[in-house]
């Protein structure tokens, strides 16, 4: 489990001098895309030393991510705009982790259309990823997002609409989650041997019970109270119960006199 704070105004962005992101990490900072031009300024200032190396270097990539909060539930479009059009100049729009949009050849622009609602955060990832032929003419680096809905006209994405994600102190934490308390209904019985349709009178039969919680997670560990029994016409068995310690339970149980019964499981009852 993780804990994050969500400061407004911008999203984090961690920059590669490789298209692949295969090279080490430049840096990460805290970048805007309510700028001039509408496109996203990459914030160099940020990045030190690395101002030369980006400005001449043929393959980098930047990765923006954070949060998005929309204003209003409706179905938005998204539009991502780049400088080329070419292949080499790749955007990528990832909301929830779904790739919304991702450029191609022939066009500045591309769209991609999702529903959101009002009041609820969406994980946020733009993925610029550039490799420049040898001998190709570049203008920069160009990236723009806007966004699009019945409620209002296409226009860059706003910072008051963006949140990074940074981690608390002590962020991420460990936690597990028990299973439930254990329920009949979706606990389970296994006879190998038949035992639970046919059995000799005077032999001890068996089968066993496998304890789910009511979210079918396997409980895995005993301490459960049951009763069994055989109810038949000519008489009524008890059964022997086993507790492994593990969730399962294994029921033993002798009728002596032939006829047919009603095998009873009852959970937590004496």
């Amino acid at each position: 489990m993780a804990s994050y704070n969500f400061p407004v105004g911008g999203i984090a962005a961690t920059y590669y001098l490789s298209a692949t992101m295969s090279s080490g990490t430049a840096i990460a900072a805290r970048d805007s895309l309510d700028v001039k031009n509408s496109a996203v300024t990459i914030d160099y200032a940020f990045a030190g030393t690395l101002v030369a190396t980006f400005a001449t270097s043929k393959s980098y990539a930047v990765r923006w991510k954070g949060l998005l909060l929309p204003e209003l539930d409706q179905i938005y479009t998204f539009t991502v705009g780049k400088r080329t059009t070419f292949q080499w100049e790749n955007i990528t729009l990832f909301l929830d982790n779904v790739a919304i949009l991702t450029t191609g050849n022939g066009n500045l622009e591309y769209t991609g259309t999702i529903d959101l609602r009002k009041s609820f955060y969406y994980d946020l990832e733009v993925l610029y990823q550039i490799g420049i032929p040898t001998s190709t003419a570049f203008g920069g680096p160009k990236v723009a997002l806007s966004w699009e809905s019945s409620g209002f006209r296409k226009r860059i994405v706003e910072t008051i609409s963006l949140f990074a994600d940074f981690h608390i102190r002590g962020s991420p934490y460990t936690v597990k989650i028990s299973p439930s308390s254990t329920i009949g209904g979706t606990s389970t019985t296994r006879d190998s041997g038949g035992s639970l349709s046919i059995a000799t009178a005077g032999v001890q039969a068996a089968f066993t019970v496998t304890t789910r919680d009511r979210f079918n997670n396997l409980r895995g560990l005993g301490g459960d109270s049951f009763s069994a029994k055989l109810v038949g016409s000519n008489g009524n068995a008890f059964g022997l119960i086993q507790d492994r310690y593990d969730g399962t339970y294994r029921i033993l149980y002798t009728a002596v006199v032939s006829g047919t019964y009603q095998s009873l499981f009852h959970l937590n009852m004496l």
